[in-house]
């Protein structure tokens, strides 16, 4: 599947993990997730 453009994701971090990896507001990030744990929901 191809995604173009800024698709609004979600992500559930736990409080710890977001710590652990030094993530706060507008931290820019890199994702890859695998296409098994996907969901996706038409709007």
């Amino acid at each position: 599947m191809l995604i173009s453009g800024t698709p609004d994701v979600v992500a559930e971090v736990t409080p710890a993990a977001a710590a652990e990896l030094g993530l706060a507001e507008g931290t820019e990030i890199w994702v890859s997730v695998k296409a098994t744990e996907v969901t996706v929901i038409p709007l």
